[in-house]
């Protein structure tokens, strides 16, 4: 089976909230892997696709930094949802990269993607 990612995931454990655009709702979940894309999160209450999204991801434990992402739905599973950002603020994005690289199985394969991406926009 082709891989058809274009930034590579890898295994996390990172608390998150998932807020739904237009509702008041807060889903508290755990991202179980991520990238620069987007992160699949385990939760127990479900969000249908193409739900647009704002997702906070806290990393840390004692005084977590705080990620503010957006982001998009694409898939509702038993035990959670995919979602694909469509946004993350510099910060964000620059927590992300090293969240992923320190995490990657395959460093030059996560740093040759940093060098020839323009953001979590590549097309």
């Amino acid at each position: 089976m082709d891989n058809k990612r274009r930034f590579t995931r890898v295994a996390v454990q990172i608390r998150v909230q998932v807020s739904p655009d237009g509702e008041e709702k807060v889903i508290a979940g755990a991202a179980r892997d991520i990238s620069l894309k987007g992160a699949f999160v385990t939760a127990s209450e479900k969000v249908p696709e193409d739900t647009a999204c704002a997702i906070d991801i806290f990393l840390g434990e004692e005084e977590p930094i705080k990620l503010k992402a957006h982001g998009k739905v694409v898939r509702s599973a038993g035990e959670g949802i995919a979602v694909e950002f469509d946004q993350l603020d510099v910060d964000a994005y620059e927590h992300l990269k090293r969240v992923v690289l320190y995490n990657a199985k395959d460093t030059d394969q996560v740093e040759h993607e940093f060098e020839t991406s323009r953001g979590i926009n590549r097309d």
